[in-house]
C-alpha cells in the first residue's frame, strides 16, 4: 500500500504534464504555507480567504480546549474499554460517544469560518490525503457490515471523524502548534492501540472472512493494513511538528 502511494502520485505528476524538474516524482515534501520575511519577521500566509478577527481566536482557544478534553477522556475510555471489557461495557461505550460526541462540536466551532478552501485544493492533489480520507472511510465501512459488536459502527465513525479532525488541522489559519501536537499524540496512541488489539486480542470474529469483489479477506488483516499506514502518517505529521517550531510547512 506504501508503494502503490508513490507509485500513484508519480501517475499523476506524470499525466498532468508537469515539466521537468518542477516536481520530484517519488520525494515528496511539505509544501511553505507560511512565509516569513527575514527584515520585518512578519509571517505572510497563503490562506487569503481567511479574516482574522479576535474573535476568531477566541472562539478557536476555546474550542481546542474543549477537544483536547473530550479526546483526552474519551481515548482512554475506549482503550480501557478494549483491553478490560471486550469493547462492549454499555456504560463506558456511552460515555465515549458523549465525548465524541463534545469532540466534534469542539471541531465545528474550531473550523467555522477557519478552514481554507486554498490549502484545500492543496492538499487534495496530494497523494497522502488522497490515501488517508479513502483509509479512514474504509476502517468505518468494515465497521458497518462486518460489526464487532453493536457498538462497532458508532467507534468506527467516531475513529474516522478524529481522523478527518486531526489531519484537516493543516487547512486551518488560526491553530496552536501545541494543540495540535497534544491530539496528534492522542491519536497515535489510540492507532497503536487498534494495532494491538488486532494482533494480540482478537478472536474468531476478528478473523471473519469478508467478501471483496469476489474475493475472500480476514477481517483482522484488512484492519491491520489501515491502523498500520494511518500509524505512519501520523509519525511523519509528528516529526514535522518537532521540526518545524514556526509552523510554516503543512503537515
Amino acid at each position: 500500500m506504501s508503494i502503490l502511494m508513490l507509485a500513484w502520485r508519480s501517475l499523476l505528476i506524470l499525466t498532468c504534464g508537469y515539466k521537468e524538474k518542477e516536481k520530484t516524482i517519488f520525494i515528496q515534501s511539505n509544501f511553505l504555507a507560511i512565509n516569513i520575511d527575514r527584515n520585518s519577521q512578519e509571517r505572510i500566509t497563503i490562506r487569503t480567504d481567511i479574516n482574522v478577527t479576535n474573535s476568531l481566536k477566541y472562539r478557536v482557544k476555546i474550542a481546542g480546549w474543549m477537544m483536547l478534553a473530550a479526546i483526552s477522556i474519551g481515548a482512554p475510555l475506549f482503550i480501557i474499554n478494549t483491553l478490560f471489557f471486550d469493547a462492549d461495557e454499555p456504560i463506558i461505550s456511552f460515555l465515549t460517544i458523549v465525548c465524541g460526541i463534545a469532540g466534534f462540536v469542539g471541531y465545528i466551532l474550531q473550523a467555522f469560518r477557519n478552514l481554507s478552501y486554498i490549502v484545500f485544493k492543496k492538499l487534495a492533489k496530494r497523494t497522502k490525503f488522497q490515501f488517508t480520507i479513502g483509509l479512514l472511510l474504509t476502517n468505518f465501512l468494515i465497521d458497518v457490515y462486518y460489526p464487532y459488536n453493536s457498538f462497532s459502527p458508532i467507534n468506527g465513525l467516531l475513529y474516522c471523524i478524529s481522523g478527518l479532525v486531526v489531519f484537516s488541522m493543516d487547512m486551518m489559519e488560526i491553530k496552536g502548534r501545541k494543540m495540535i501536537f497534544l491530539m496528534s499524540s492522542i491519536y497515535f496512541f489510540l492507532t497503536s492501540m487498534n494495532i494491538y488489539s488486532y494482533t494480540a486480542m482478537y478472536n474468531s470474529e476478528a478473523k471473519r472472512n469478508m467478501n471483496i469483489l469476489g474475493q475472500v479477506f480476514y477481517k483482522v488483516n484488512i484492519k491491520r493494513t489501515i491502523y498500520k499506514t494511518l500509524l505512519t502518517l501520523i509519525l511523519r505529521g509528528l516529526y514535522v511538528l518537532y521540526k518545524d517550531k514556526k509552523q510554516i510547512f503543512e503537515n
